[in-house]
Order: C-alpha cells, then sequence, then structure tokens
C-alpha cells in the first residue's frame, strides 16, 4: 500500500514572528579600480549594459536581481554566476562585473560600494512560528543574533 506524502499548509502571515535583524542600503559593488568607484550614487539605468556578478540561477540573491533590472527596464550584457560570495567579491575586485548588495560589504570584501537611486534597503529578519518563540532555545537563538546585528544601532536601523 503506497503512502499518500503530508501536505504541511503554508502558516498564515499571523502565525509568524518576525523580528528585524539587519536593514542596510542597496548598493552597487564595485572594483576599487572601477572608474564610478568614487559616485556619489548610481541609477539602475546605469546599470545598462553592464557584466553582473550573481549567485546561482534562481537563488536570492539572483531573484533579487532579476526583480530590480525587470522593474527598471534594464539589460545586461551578461551574468557570472558564482555558487560562493567569496568567489563573487573576488570577480567584483578584479573588475570582471559588478554586484548588487549591501554596503556593509565594501569593507569586508574589499570593493566599493556606491549607493542605489532611488534609495532602495535590504533587510534580513529572523522569522519562525509564533508557537516556536515560547521555546527557550527559540528565544536563545533569536536574542544571539540580535547581539550579533546590533539592531539598534543607527547606521543600520536609520
Amino acid at each position: 500500500q503506497a503512502t499518500r506524502p503530508r501536505h504541511h499548509p503554508r502558516p498564515a502571515p499571523a502565525e509568524l514572528s518576525a523580528t528585524p535583524l539587519i536593514r542596510e542600503r542597496q548598493c552597487v559593488l564595485l572594483s576599487p579600480t572601477d572608474p564610478r568607484a568614487g559616485y556619489i550614487s548610481l541609477g539602475f539605468r546605469d546599470l545598462q549594459n553592464c557584466t553582473m556578478i550573481s549567485g546561482l540561477e534562481d537563488s536570492a540573491e539572483d531573484r533579487i536581481m532579476k526583480n530590480a533590472l525587470r522593474k527598471y527596464h534594464i539589460s545586461i550584457k551578461r551574468v557570472y554566476r558564482t555558487d560562493g560570495i567569496d568567489t563573487s567579491m573576488q570577480l567584483v575586485r578584479d573588475g570582471m562585473g559588478i554586484a548588487m548588495g549591501p554596503a556593509s560589504f565594501a569593507d569586508y570584501f574589499h570593493v566599493k560600494a556606491v549607493p542605489l537611486e532611488p534609495e532602495t534597503w535590504i533587510s534580513l529578519q529572523f522569522i519562525c512560528l509564533q508557537s516556536s518563540l515560547k521555546r527557550p532555545v527559540i528565544q536563545r537563538f533569536r536574542d544571539y543574533l540580535l547581539s550579533l546585528c546590533d539592531p539598534v544601532n543607527e547606521s543600520v536601523f536609520p
């Protein structure tokens, strides 16, 4: 007798708890030697015909990039896809293309971050079921993440 797979319905939004961890300005990440690295900002139209560095097909990074390009009717020359942020940032650093990402990547990965206009923000949240939040181990994990992210920092949460 075959067993039917159990269907797990998607929780309703009211059943979920979301805690903001990080909120940062979305930037164009460029090689330090790129002539645009000193710009105050770049518009989405400035990305026209660029070579982009992105995550694997249909990854969160890839979907964010595709949505932005579609929204602003931008065509790009080509996309280099990698399965790791270190490789992506090495390609950006080497001038092989540009990427979209948070401002905090600039110092960490030794690239330049130029803010996108119109102002665009990305965020990371800790999301779990409301019922799970009652468990001490989940509370401790959330509190630990909050201690790492320092969400009250004005530069992170304006």
